[in-house]
């Protein structure tokens, strides 16, 4: 990230934030194979709130 201008904290809060989704997939999957399932519009009412505050948080940062 140092490349594309952005400071370490930032760049650091950046990998963090990534490394969100595809450790969350592997859990739901690892709880699904194991019987414990949640419905899939609870699942993705989650997601949909998830992004949208990264998104209201992001736009919040970018006016200010």
């Amino acid at each position: 990230m140092l490349p594309l201008g952005a400071e370490r904290h930032v760049a650091q809060g950046i990998w963090l934030v990534a490394q969100i989704p595809p450790t969350s997939a592997f859990g739901i999957r690892r709880c699904w194979e194991k019987g414990n399932r949640s419905p899939r519009r609870r699942l993705a009412l989650l997601a949909i709130g998830f992004v949208s505050a990264m998104a209201i948080y992001m736009a919040s940062k970018a006016l200010f």
